[in-house]
């Protein structure tokens, strides 16, 4: 099979799709033709300095194809980070798994996008902190 040069806004969709693997798209049930895509083609788009899928050609494809991958495992981030794991009646439920997962690929393609010169990275902008709710009756208060 040889390389791409360019893509269609269907054919990088359709390439997405793939790259984010049956197991994750079936889990998630998107589709191309749910539109599931069009966000991270457009921010990938951004993210590369185009507005155009016409303007990708064989000089930027390789960047823009990280950056495709990156943005979508990024929207799969937010769709599941509310997923928890639980345990009902000795079932153990393990939901965040896939968010597991992206944050691994999102990690590995941020840098991957920084190595091709495409930037993509936003891990100096996240802050992680602890919310202390003082109200919450089933924790243990020190101020009492």
């Amino acid at each position: 099979m040889a390389l791409p040069s360019s893509y269609t806004e269907a054919e990088f969709k359709d390439y997405l799709h793939d790259a984010l693997g049956p197991a994750v798209s079936t889990a998630l049930k998107w589709e191309v033709a749910s539109g599931q895509y069009d966000e991270p083609l457009n921010d990938a788009l951004y993210a590369i300095g185009e507005t155009a899928i016409t303007a990708i050609d064989s000089t930027n494809i390789s960047g823009f194809r990280t950056l495709g991958k990156l943005m979508t495992w990024r929207k799969v981030l937010s769709y599941v980070s509310s997923d928890f794991d639980f345990t009902d009646e000795g079932e153990n439920i393990s939901r965040s798994q896939v968010h597991a997962m992206a944050l691994s690929n999102i990690a590995q393609l941020e840098s991957e996008s920084d190595d091709a010169g495409v930037g993509g990275s936003v891990a100096e902008q996240v802050t992680v902190g602890t919310v202390r709710h003082i109200e919450n009756p089933y924790r243990y208060n020190e101020e009492e």
